[in-house]
């Protein structure tokens, strides 16, 4: 109808007379587009759960330990964690009751770390109300997301965030 790609399943019965000879065909068809796109959904999850396992097996047989600071183990853990589940910004901050300081933060293009970066409560009200309140804050697309709007003019354009994820340990 309107040129949109659909999946069919289909079945072709031959009808014949009473002469054995074809007569005819009957066909059936069925439109299965949402039984693909949720077979593919599937797929996209088993696949990011077996990378996510990946990961975690990964991290798990690494003796952090040895000779390394507490720094020199969040950096790794945060690149090993951005290269497999393949995500540009990765970070891990320390909440404070009036702000969250950036304790180390990997920028995957620019092979980057920074930290020391402040967000403060008094600036970002509905974020801090969401994130004392919610296990995590999710959103695929932050500019539709009413507990990240106060993001919009400035953190999320100055640092090209499209999605989030933010879950507190």
């Amino acid at each position: 109808k309107n040129g949109e790609e659909i999946w069919l399943s289909q079945n072709v019965s031959t009808i014949r007379n009473d002469l054995g000879k074809v007569a005819g065909f009957s066909v059936i068809a069925r439109d299965i587009t949402f039984l693909r796109q949720i077979e593919n959904e599937n797929i996209r999850k088993d696949k990011k759960v077996r990378i996510y396992n990946e990961t975690l097996k990964k991290l798990s047989s690494i003796n952090h330990f040895q000779n390394e600071n507490i720094e020199t183990i969040t950096k790794h853990v945060l690149q090993i964690v951005a290269d497999k589940i393949d995500v540009n910004r990765i970070s891990l901050w320390n909440y404070e009751d009036e702000k969250i300081i950036c304790n180390n933060m990997f920028i995957r293009n620019k092979d980057l770390f920074l930290n020391g970066h402040v967000l403060l409560k008094s600036e970002y009200p509905i974020y801090f109300d969401a994130i004392e309140n919610e296990n995590q804050v999710v959103a695929t697309d932050v500019y539709k997301s009413l507990q990240l709007t106060e993001f919009h003019n400035d953190y999320f354009p100055k640092n090209s965030i499209f999605s989030i994820l933010d879950t507190p340990i």
